[in-house]
């Protein structure tokens, strides 16, 4: 095993491992145990650090130098609080106030709920007091699980803890917390298994099988640690979808989908080991039922889950948001695999694999429209997604080419499917809110109010008589009014109607009588959450809810109040966001860019947002259900004498094209991951190591376009940038001003009041001026003392629920009082959101500070975040069609540019060194036109060149053959010279018998020698002339036998044949026949004498051509010769004239054949030719 693939495995073993344990210890502990703990070792430990902090604040005081060491202090989660009596005088944050019981304990350290946090808290003889936050929500700071690790996966038990208390035994329950830890684990080993998987795939290792049978265990593993019952939830339904919690959906869909991927590679594996008739039907069918998987798993997720894919909205996403997305594009990317490694479309040159397919085809939408009742609409997706696949990989053979064609198909199938889901995600949400609307139920309403129904019974029994409930009416209604229905609950008028013991009105301007109200309460009403407020049934006299306490004390009843909430029809937002009263909301849809008027009988009876509607008309097109009014979109939604209209500016594209944008981003990134993947751990050289992987093209116009979209790029994030910072510069400036100029405005408005001090001292009048300037500026206003308390509010939720302390902000309260400034505005926080808040003195007639007043604007971030993310989504939008037009563009331009350059890499690429050249014309003086006045400069200068060594080679090859040609006449010419001058000489000397006898032998000789000057002519003549085109479709086999025979009976030679039957060639049959005599005759004469010489012919047919090797056992040639074997005139021997494989080479390679060998030096020599197979006809 390579060192590459143990480092995997090492890891995966380890990860495993964990996961086994994790389980085990999963099975031996209960999740919802309590323990409990002593933290007295760890309030030790904070003793003493509480020791050296006092030793450094006190004095303390609002001074600069004190101001910034509580602050310092605060970030470490201690808070410095000091009192004169119960007074303060000194506070670092307004998060933390302390009682009175605390105050004047004896015994520190003690421990203190304040809200939902927990303090320990520490007392210095000076009454300055150190609390440090041990939890909040229950659950354990950092530091104090860092000095207690057994309290991991613990939280304080706060259900049973007293406001005060000096034990340090606490009870800790645990809580599920490491369950992310477990699902991260397994996603990591489950990729890593994957990535094994692949990579003994492409080796056709068996150890594949391993790493997918882990792939299954570990997500068996994740399930059952999550107590979700797998066969549930591996198909992943509608219900599982919703049952399951995000951050637990996505990291089971990602291992879902690597199984899903293992599970299809092996059936692929074992499918094609079928016979083709079998193997098609079921792979397609296979491929057909996994893509209507895979859109239907998408559809559902982006349809069901609680996750936000509203990709306008910037500020509600979450990374959740973008892993979903890029899951459902994995998702297709894996189906593209999986049709890529099935090898369908090597099939399809068959008639058989077409009606393999079809069966296939079949099967699915039978099976489908039979079992699920599913159309033919829907059924179409899935089949034209295989069939494209299959298309694109059948029909463009260039694999990055298919590669960038599949990620744009992905990259459309992905904001499809996204958008799609979303617009019916949002009519699921816009008709279950009609449906509550027009019935006038408001289940947000009714959760709070069931809230604090029990709670505000209670407000009831606090007077001690009649007389008493009726003096104190006004302050009673007024409490309940800004105690329980502020916030959300503003949305409705409130009303309270109390009569006597004997049902008599006690109020004047009470418009009903107890019956009234009574018989609407019995009658005509419907029950709700709430056991107290039930819902009015009767829109033609009163609509909203209707409550009935009744006023009681010890010795019986003495009153009935009937608290009446009716919808305003103009309906404002309310000023505190819904994380202050536990009101939020869990749709990932909501009502705030929406408006909606409800009509009954035609006449507007409540409406709410900025679209004007008309009093006593609807603005409804015909019978339609949904109609388009400029930009503003009207959905319309009946039921009775009801008519709701729901009205939102939409712009589709827009819509679209955000999705769109964010699809591309997010796959750019996992394909560039993918090519990293690829190019570092597979094959540099693959097309999908290089597709998304910058600097890898060595093409100047793919460096031209990457340079611009990367240009474009960082101007893209720089304009991000600049824009955000400059909207929150204008927004907050803005902002600012306009809440500074409001509580001048209340300021000025108080200051003109007569006897306004003796105004702000009576309770009844001080909420008066508070309610009503709140309700004219439409602000929240809280009104401190001048030690900083807080005296009065028009929303005293955060005190009451103790969110905040009383106390001001130590920030304001420093400037204000210390400093004497006019005025501040101050960046507050609070439970992790950021609002601003404005403070100014209050000063009566002689300008004495009397208190101060404060404005706070928590909508700020809210109202902030939607336009940075308008302008983002439009900027990216923008630049998107600037990207894509850009690359486009460049696309052109690089063509433009660098066609000058392919025309001459061509031109070069095709120039020889004999024959004629094409100069380039290029009428440009550019680079590029000197370029090419070199190039054509260069063709005129080779052609010159060329010619002359045309005429050198000429010469030379004449001068050569003269002197080949000399020679070789030559060496019989002077045996026939002495045998004529000794045949002379015989003559001259008389008749004689051996005169014969000499004549005949000198005779015989001369024959011989003319003889072997005729061959040589015809030699020399042979190799000059080129063979002519005399091609013909003949039968090799039979060449090759014939030949073989005339050689059969040489001497001293075995001969052994293997010649396949009826194989055809098209060349010519004489010069093939003339190769065979040469190669054979060349191959008996290599073997000596002395030797048993053995011959080895074979003919053999392969697919598109034939192969004809003939070997010898002869002396071989040596390896300092190989080069100058087909040279003409070069020979091993020492007869024949070097030309006969020069003859074979150039016969061979006119019939579009080739001719080697391979030779060993006293073994013998092997030569191969191979020429282009024909079919018989």
């Amino acid at each position: 095993m390579k060192r590459g693939i143990q480092i995997p495995w090492i890891i995966v073993t380890v990860l495993s491992l964990w996961l086994v344990m994790h389980l085990v210890t999963s099975l031996q502990k209960n999740k919802d145990e309590t323990i409990t703990e002593n933290i007295l070792p760890f309030i030790t430990k904070l003793k003493s650090e509480s020791d050296e902090i006092f030793k450094t604040i006190i004095p303390v005081s609002f001074s600069k130098e004190s101001g910034s060491i509580g602050k310092a202090y605060q970030h470490k989660n201690w808070y410095i609080l000091k009192y004169d009596g119960t007074q303060a005088t000194y506070w670092n944050s307004n998060k933390i106030a302390l009682d009175s019981t605390v105050i004047q304990a004896s015994t520190f350290p003690l421990i203190y709920r304040f809200g939902d946090d927990l303090y320990a808290v520490f007392k210095h003889p000076s009454t300055t007091f150190l609390a440090f936050r041990l939890a909040n929500d229950g659950k354990p700071y950092v530091k104090l699980r860092d000095a207690l690790p057994q309290l991991g996966g613990y939280y304080f038990e706060l259900g049973t803890l007293p406001k005060v208390s000096t034990s340090l035994l606490f009870s800790f329950v645990k809580v599920a917390e490491t369950e992310i830890d477990f699902i991260s684990i397994a996603l990591i080993a489950t990729y890593i298994l994957l990535f094994l998987a692949l990579v003994y795939l492409r080796n056709q290792d068996y150890m594949m099988y391993l790493a997918m049978a882990n792939i299954a265990f570990v997500q068996i593993a994740a399930f059952y640690h999550l107590q979700y019952a797998f066969s549930d939830f591996y198909l992943f339904s509608n219900q599982s979808i919703q049952l399951v919690a995000a951050n637990h959906l996505i990291p089971l869909l990602f291992m879902h989908l690597a199984a899903v991927l293992s599970i299809g590679i092996v059936i692929i594996q074992l499918v094609k080991k079928l016979p083709n008739a079998l193997s098609i039907p079921i792979l397609s069918a296979y491929l057909f039922f996994l893509a209507d998987f895979f859109i239907d798993l998408a559809k559902r997720l982006a349809l069901r889950s609680s996750i936000s894919f509203d990709f306008e909205k910037l500020f509600e996403l979450s990374a959740l948001s973008f892993l979903a997305l890029a899951f459902i594009a994995l998702s297709f990317i894996a189906l593209w695999l999986l049709c890529y490694y099935s090898k369908l479309k090597e099939q399809l040159n068959h008639a058989s694999a077409w009606t393999g397919i079809t069966i296939g085809l079949l099967v699915f939408i039978v099976f489908q429209y039979l079992d699920a009742s599913r159309s033919m609409t829907s059924l179409s997706y899935p089949i034209f997604l295989v069939a494209i696949a299959i298309f694109l990989h059948y029909r463009i053979p260039k694999v990055q080419t298919a590669i960038y064609l599949y990620f744009l198909l992905t990259t459309l199938i992905t904001t499809n499917i996204a958008y799609v889901s979303q617009q019916a995600r949002q009519q699921l949400f816009l008709g279950k809110t009609a449906e509550d609307l027009i019935e006038n139920k408001d289940i947000r309403a009714e959760r709070i109010l069931k809230s604090f129904e029990n709670q505000l019974s209670q407000e009831f029994l606090t007077p001690t008589n009649f007389q008493d409930f009726i003096a104190n009416k006004d302050k009673i209604e007024n409490r309940i009014k800004h105690l329980y229905f502020s916030n959300y609950l503003e949305k409705y008028k409130l009303k309270l109607y109390t009569f006597g013991p004997n049902q008599e009105i006690i109020a004047s301007n009470n418009p009903y009588t107890f019956s009234d109200l009574d018989s609407v309460y019995n009658t005509n009403t419907k029950r709700t959450a709430s056991a107290y407020f039930f819902q009015i049934d009767d829109p033609t006299s009163l609509n909203g809810y209707i409550a009935k306490y009744e006023n009681c004390n010890l010795e019986g009843h003495f009153g009935t109040t009937f608290i009446l909430l009716q919808p305003r029809v103009v309906q404002s937002e309310f000023l505190y966001p819904e994380i202050f009263a536990n009101q939020k909301s869990e749709e990932t849809i909501s009502m705030d860019d929406y408006s909606y008027g409800l009509y009954f009988n035609h006449v507007l009876i409540s409406q709410k947002g900025n679209f004007p509607y008309l009093l006593n008309k609807s603005p409804q097109e015909g019978n339609t259900s949904l109609f388009d009014i400029g930009s503003i979109r009207h959905r319309i939604f009946k039921k009775g004498a009801y008519t709701l209209v729901i009205s939102k500016a939409e712009n589709r594209i827009r819509t679209w094209l955000s999705i769109l944008t964010f699809t591309i981003t997010l796959l750019l990134g996992i394909c560039f991951l993918i090519s990293i993947g690829t190019y570092t751990m597979i094959d540099k050289e693959a097309p999908l190591a290089t597709s998304f992987l910058p600097g890898t093209s060595t093409l100047l116009s793919a460096r031209i376009q990457t340079s611009l979209t990367i240009i474009l790029l960082m101007g893209l994030l720089l304009s991000v940038y600049i824009v955000i910072n400059i909207v929150k510069a204008s927004y907050n400036n803005s902002l600012e001003n306009q809440l500074l100029n409001t509580v001048k405005s209340i300021n000025s408005q108080f200051q003109n009041k007569i006897d306004l001090k003796d105004k702000l001292e009576n309770d009844e009048q001080r909420t008066l001026l508070l309610n009503q300037a709140s309700s004219s500026y439409n602000v929240d206003i809280n009104l401190y003392d001048v030690n900083g308390n807080l005296v009065s509010s028009t929303k005293p939720y955060l005190t009451s629920k103790e969110i905040l302390s009383f106390q001001m902000n130590p920030k304001a309260f420093e400037a204000l009082k210390k400093d004497r400034k006019s005025q501040l505005l101050a960046q507050e926080e609070l439970e992790g959101s950021d609002f601003l808040s404005a403070y100014i003195p209050l000063l009566d007639s002689r300008n004495e500070v009397i208190g101060y007043l404060n404005t706070p604007f928590f909508a700020k971030n809210q109202e902030l975040n939607k336009q940075i993310s308008n302008l983002v989504v439009n900027i990216l939008n923008i630049y998107f069609l600037l990207i894509i037009g850009g690359i486009v563009l460049t696309y052109f331009i690089s063509r433009q540019i660098s066609k000058p350059l392919l025309l001459i890499r061509q031109k070069i690429a095709t120039t020889v060194l004999l024959g004629e050249n094409e100069q380039i014309t290029y009428n440009r003086d550019d680079e590029i036109g000197q370029l090419v006045k070199q190039y054509n400069k260069m063709v005129l200068e080779l052609q010159e060149s060329a010619n002359q060594m045309l005429e050198t080679e000429r010469e030379d090859a004449w001068r050569e053959m003269a002197k080949q040609v000399a020679h070789e006449i030559k060496n019989p010419l002077t045996p026939m010279k002495l045998s004529v001058q000794h045949l002379q000489r015989a003559y001259g000397s008389g008749p004689s018998e051996k005169l014969d006898a000499l004549f005949t032998k000198t005779s015989k000789l001369l024959v011989e020698q003319i003889d072997s000057l005729s061959n040589m002519a015809s030699e020399f003549s042979d190799f000059a002339k080129m063979p002519e085109d005399k091609f013909l479709s003949f039968n090799i086999s039979k060449i090759m036998e014939g030949t073989i025979d005339l050689f059969k009976q040489s001497e001293n030679i075995a001969v052994r044949a293997k010649v396949a039957p009826e194989i055809y060639v098209n060349a010519d049959p004489e010069q093939v026949r003339r190769i065979f005599n040469n190669l054979i005759k060349n191959a008996i004469q290599a073997i000596p004498e002395n030797k048993q010489g053995t011959l080895e012919i074979h003919l053999v047919g392969l697919k598109k051509s034939v192969k004809i090797t003939i070997k010898d056992n002869g002396t071989g040639i040596s390896e300092s010769h190989y080069s100058k074997v087909f040279v003409p005139n070069f020979s091993t021997k020492n007869s024949g004239m070097g030309l006969g494989l020069a003859i074979c080479k150039k016969i061979a390679e006119s019939a579009n054949g080739t001719i080697s060998f391979i030779s060993e030096v006293n073994k013998g020599t092997t030569f191969t030719v191979t020429l282009p197979r024909i079919e018989n006809n």
